[in-house]
């Protein structure tokens, strides 16, 4: 009797075991799985939204006229989706496996249009019918686009660092590079460009990505935040600010929208260091802190248009932000939702 007794609980207990291990199992194939999210940029109207998550391709979102996401589709051909541009129907991805990647998106579904095969893209300039594709240790390569259909090469930089990301103004390409900082490079002949300054900071200069406006350029630059030269002399760029908040916050992501400057900070320490930076840049050589917004989870790059303001959350997915008044950003909605987030953010 004794053994029946105890016995008895383990054949009750045994059937509540399977269902919770069914619900976990269940949970886990619901979980929305979002890759990798890089990089996001709106399209022209605003009214798509398109985020480069890793292997897991290029999502599509519709966003509303109050800030909410609708996912698409998602878009996948092959190797690693890292950082987009859009130029009206279509979108240019640096493609961290294959090189330059181009899709069009005048319908829901992205259809592909070109790609190359044989090289990698880590960041992407485009502007002026040309593409330019930094291209880790492959350099700087330049390509006429007038044709998307058939994209020629026209020029390429090697240097011996590692080209992660590029902004171009007037006849110059300005690239972060992982090793050595700021590279600049003269484009006024895209079949020959030419090395013409460089800048380096600390042993590990990690810049990461750089966006700018007139005479300076602003990198987010990993463990070294945000750095700020002033390029007037683009034979002789001079650092003029450095923000770093924390010893443990890497900038992760940079844009410039007018007089305001938008950075994603990361922090696995301080939460209240995570997430959003935003600064007014009346005087461009030194921003001012305006705002801070935490977000739980990693984050990456970012994309404005008009007064919303998307940030790529890495496997979190992306948040979505109303920054009309840049000194009180307000989070209006995040894909996945709030019950989804805290399983992407914790389960991995």
């Amino acid at each position: 009797m004794n053994k029946q007794r105890r016995k008895r609980p383990l054949v009750l207990y045994l059937p509540l075991l399977l269902i919770v291990l069914l619900g976990f199992v269940l949970l886990w194939i619901a979980i929305p799985k979002v890759g990798y999210c890089f990089d996001v940029e709106f399209g022209n109207t605003g009214e798509r939204l398109y985020v480069t998550a890793g292997y897991k391709g290029l999502h599509v979102f519709e966003v509303s006229p109050q800030g909410m996401l609708t996912p698409i589709t998602t878009y996948l051909s092959d190797g690693y989706y890292r950082y987009i541009e859009v130029d009206n129907d279509k979108a240019y991805i640096a493609n961290s496996k294959r090189g330059l990647e181009i899709v069009g998106i005048q319908d829901d579904v992205p259809t592909p249009v070109w790609a190359q095969t044989d090289s990698k893209g880590y960041g992407i300039h485009v502007e002026d019918n040309r593409a330019y594709l930094a291209s880790n240790e492959y350099g700087l390569q330049i390509f006429d686009i007038t044709n998307p259909d058939t994209p020629v090469l026209m020029g390429n930089l090697i240097s011996t660092g590692r080209a992660w990301d590029v902004w171009v103004h007037e006849e110059y390409a300005f690239i972060a590079d992982r090793d050595l900082g700021l590279i600049v490079v003269n484009v006024s002949t895209p079949s020959q460009p030419r090395e013409i300054g460089s800048l380096s900071w600390g042993q590990d200069p990690m810049a990461e990505v750089i966006d700018g406006a007139g005479e300076y350029v602003y990198v987010a630059s990993g463990m070294n935040g945000l750095i700020v030269v002033d390029v007037s002399d683009p034979n002789n760029p001079a650092i003029t600010f450095q923000y770093d908040p924390g010893l443990d916050s890497w900038g992760e992501g940079v844009l410039v929208q007018g007089n305001t400057l938008y950075l994603s900070m990361a922090d696995a320490i301080s939460r209240e260091e995570n997430g959003l930076h935003i600064f007014d840049l009346s005087e461009p050589s030194s921003p001012r802190l305006l705002s801070k917004y935490p977000i739980t989870d990693h984050v990456e790059d970012l994309s404005v248009a008009g007064t919303h303001l998307a940030l790529t959350n890495t496997r979190s997915g992306v948040a979505l932000f109303d920054v009309h008044a840049p000194d009180n950003p307000v989070l209006i909605d995040t894909y996945p939702g709030r019950f989804w987030r805290f399983f992407t953010q914790y389960v991995r």
